[in-house]
């Protein structure tokens, strides 16, 4: 497998030799000094272009790369479904997987694209300036990524709609929906619980720290006692190991919610917790078959 100083070192290269590139710049997690380095991570890299449709019209350039294993074309995919797709306006990506295991994501560019949206991004580092076309930026950060502190009506919406939703599991394996009350599960109260983790993490970090691509550090940054029963709140593709999953999920949405209400000076709405518990306490109860049922409200159901 080509180590890093090779690739940067191919990536350059290539660029030096080709006049239609002017410009090159990485961005991703090679751009980010806080991300953990290893063998996996994609080379992001941006080549800033005079002539798109002509690099595009003859790749004979690209082959200097390596031999591509797996490919994808995230702009030629969208046209052929319909999709407008214009290289000239919105640049062009080509993502590969060499047979070494390397992997370079390239956006070709156009100069005029890049006047306009370059160091858009906190994680950019310029490798290559040909004409002086980039401006000076400050150095590259994960500041874009980091947990932005909530609002009060941000927070209801989270905690107003996981305990509407959560009913909705309930009732998808009374009825035998084990589909249905997994996309509820994971699709809608998984999201809400994930965020309000990061609300959590970001509160003891003074909002300055990222919990990384949909979530991934979170093994890292939450206590032990939250992220075990975090783990639990996937359930292994039955109707019990589902209730269970939904009974983990809401017993740890209650904990962070009320931790993140009381460091952010919030209302959280226990009696929403608490009718929503008694309801999927009811439906929990009914026989298969039931026509009706009966809802016992003022005793809180944990």
């Amino acid at each position: 497998m080509r180590n890093e100083q090779t690739m940067r070192d191919l990536i350059l290269t290539v660029a030096q030799s080709d006049q239609r590139v002017r410009a090159v710049y990485m961005n991703g997690s090679r751009a980010n000094p806080r991300a953990k380095h290893d063998l996996f991570q994609d080379y992001d890299i941006v080549y800033v272009v005079t002539d798109i449709n002509g690099m595009l019209a003859d790749r004979s350039w690209y082959g200097q790369f390596g031999t591509p294993l797996l490919t994808q074309e995230p702009d030629a995919l969208d046209e052929a479904v319909g999709q407008p797709c214009d290289p000239e306006q919105n640049g062009y990506t080509i993502m590969s997987v060499f047979t070494d295991g390397n992997r370079i994501d390239l956006h070709l560019e156009p100069v005029t694209v890049c006047e306009l949206t370059y160091g858009s991004h906190s994680q950019t580092v310029p490798l290559l300036d040909k004409d002086g076309i980039l401006p000076q930026l400050p150095a590259a950060s994960d500041k874009d990524r980091w947990v932005q502190r909530p609002s009060a009506e941000l927070f209801y919406h989270h905690t107003n709609d996981f305990w509407w939703v959560a009913p909705y599991v309930a009732k998808g394996l009374w009825r035998n929906e084990l589909l249905y009350a997994n996309a509820m599960l994971g699709d809608v109260l998984r999201p809400h619980l994930l965020d309000m983790c990061d609300w959590l993490v970001g509160s003891d970090a003074d909002w300055q720290i990222s919990t990384g691509k949909l979530h991934k550090d979170l093994v890292h940054l939450l206590p032990e006692e939250l992220w075990v029963p975090l783990t639990k709140t996937f359930a292994n593709g039955d109707n019990e190991a589902t209730w269970q999953a939904l009974s983990t999920t809401m017993e740890l949405f209650a904990t962070v919610a009320q931790l993140v209400a009381q460091r952010l000076n919030f209302d959280y709405q226990l009696s929403e917790e608490q009718a929503s518990r008694q309801y999927i306490a009811a439906i929990r109860d009914l026989p298969a078959g039931a026509t009706t049922m009966k809802l016992k409200w003022g005793v809180r159901t944990k």
